[in-house]
């Protein structure tokens, strides 16, 4: 079963990114894993139909960065 609801889950150390996004897909969720913001990006633009879940310390972009830039777009996207 799944719930239908697209997840980008973005986290830098790998083990963590692993084992939330099999959490993520045993619970039924659509999730994709990501190393960072740029890996991510081609995930995610205006139409995403989804929930972002985002480390805040990451390589490169932070999960700040990626806030302010689905904000931009989208006032209000929280």
């Amino acid at each position: 079963m799944t719930t239908g609801l697209q997840v980008i889950f973005i986290e830098d150390d790998e083990l963590v990114c692993r084992a939330s996004v099999q959490s993520l897909q045993l619970a039924g969720f659509d999730v994709t894993g990501h190393g960072s913001v740029e890996a991510a990006s081609h995930a995610i633009d205006a139409s995403f139909p989804g929930v972002i879940v985002s480390d805040i310390r990451l390589p490169g972009a932070s999960g700040l960065d990626l806030l302010a830039q689905c904000r931009s777009p989208r006032p209000t996207c929280r």
